[in-house]
């Protein structure tokens, strides 16, 4: 459980612990899989005695039309340097068609069978050269093959053609390789999704923090007057806002695992009051899911003259808003808004803030000698309401949240102000 303390000479850390930063997703299980579950050293080699033979040989009787010159090959198979079969011949037609099953043309990924020679343009069968190669490129796929769950599955066993007299060892050590990768796999999978749950857990337990938070403050020792304490962790977090619809009534904030833990109330006007000064100097207020208020937003609009005030609530003194921030838009004839955070009484202590990027796409608060301490990201070209609010350790997720909610008021003010400029210019 996370604790929370006030800050009197610097933002504290609400103490929690990282179980870890990722999902147990597919993309992340499999190439865990693989890597950890294939120990045994296997390698297939072509030919039977070695050099003599590892360009394949010509086929005493040709299956092919009228008699044409055919080659074949066979390929020997080391377990960790011990051979445990021998295929039998086969020309690379007949091998092909055998492991047919196992290439798939629509994953990039899965091992490519050798191409063959188009129209004859490469001499395969009497040039030694080619078939060497030839053999090698075979054998290099076999190998690829062996390393995929085809080991272990009696229909590859019986793909590779092995001589009778290797067939029952060969299978045997195949066999004890994919129960034991079977068995690693199922470790890794059970670990990750462990480790999932537990990631679950630290998800609810923070989300929880945030909705008790009043309640702890109530419970423990009164702060000094004008003191608060802050909404805090060790590890990033990060929030999904809409950036629009709560500018007219209620929103939700979420947080990890798409938690709700906060709610944004308009507490004057309303979707249905009476023209455009109706969405002018609004108060909002940041609350968790049961209503407690725990930051408010006071905006201060006129022309050209854009202005949020962040205060925080103590539950001990309720009613009272103490003073932390002001969001000013500073008139530039840039293209990018330019924004000044000025940090005020128990946050007087926080770094600057400095805001850099651009709304929302890519915008950054931080300072340039501490680095971020919190990233605004919304994708660019998707049509969409929401973006993402990432607070970094050890910041106040109140305050950070509360200032991007204040800078996309601001934008989405200037923006309509300047389309309402634009329509009233054509209508004339």
């Amino acid at each position: 459980m996370a604790t929370i303390a006030p800050n009197t000479t610097s933002i504290p850390i609400a103490q929690g612990f990282l179980v870890a930063s990722t999902t147990a997703t597919a993309s992340i299980i499999q190439p865990m899989i693989e890597k950890a579950t294939y120990q045994s050293t296997i390698l297939v080699v072509p030919g039977i005695s070695g050099d003599n033979d590892e360009a394949g040989r010509m086929r005493e009787k040709s299956t092919k039309k009228r008699s044409k010159p055919q080659r074949e090959y066979a390929f020997r198979i080391y377990v960790d340097g011990s051979i445990v079969a021998i295929t039998q011949w086969s020309s690379f037609g007949e091998i092909r068609d055998r492991m047919r099953q196992f290439i798939k043309k629509d994953n990039s990924s899965s091992p490519k069978f050798p191409s063959g020679s188009y129209f004859g343009l490469k001499n395969y069968i009497t040039n030694e050269s080619n078939a060497r190669k030839r053999a090698n490129s075979i054998a290099e796929y076999t190998n690829a093959v062996l390393r995929t769950n085809a080991i272990g599955k009696n229909t590859f066993h019986n793909a590779l053609l092995l001589q009778p007299r290797w067939t029952e060892r060969c299978v045997e050590v195949f066999m004890e390789i994919a129960t034991s990768k079977e068995a690693k796999r199922n470790a890794i999978i059970a670990q990750l999704r462990a480790k999932e749950q537990a990631i679950i857990a630290q998800q609810r337990a923070d989300c929880g923090l945030a909705q008790t938070f009043n309640q702890i403050i109530r419970n423990g020792t009164p702060l000094a007057p004008g003191q608060i304490s802050t909404i805090a962790f060790n590890y990033q977090q990060k929030f999904t806002l809409q950036n629009r619809g709560w500018s007219y009534g209620d929103a939700i904030i979420r947080g990890s695992g798409e938690l709700p833990w906060f709610k944004m109330i308009r507490t004057n006007g309303g979707f249905f009051s009476m023209g455009a000064a109706a969405f002018k100097n609004c108060h909002f207020m940041i609350t968790n899911m049961a209503g407690e208020p725990l930051l408010a937003m006071q905006e201060r609009f006129s022309w050209r003259n854009y202005v949020y005030e962040l205060y925080r609530y103590d539950p001990h003194r309720p009613g009272v808003q103490i003073p932390v921030c002001r969001v000013t838009r500073c008139w530039s004839w840039q293209v990018t808004d330019q924004y000044v955070i000025e940090l005020s009484g128990p946050m007087s202590h926080h770094p600057p803030v400095q805001c850099q990027g651009r709304w929302p796409s890519q915008f950054t608060l931080g300072n340039t000698a501490v680095g971020a301490f919190a990233t605004v990201d919304k994708k660019m070209f998707k049509w969409t309401d929401t973006y993402n609010v990432t607070v970094s350790a050890g910041q106040d997720c109140l305050l950070f949240i509360g200032i991007a909610c204040a800078i996309d008021r601001i934008h989405h003010e200037v923006e309509d102000e300047r389309r309402r400029r634009e329509n009233a210019n054509t209508a004339m």
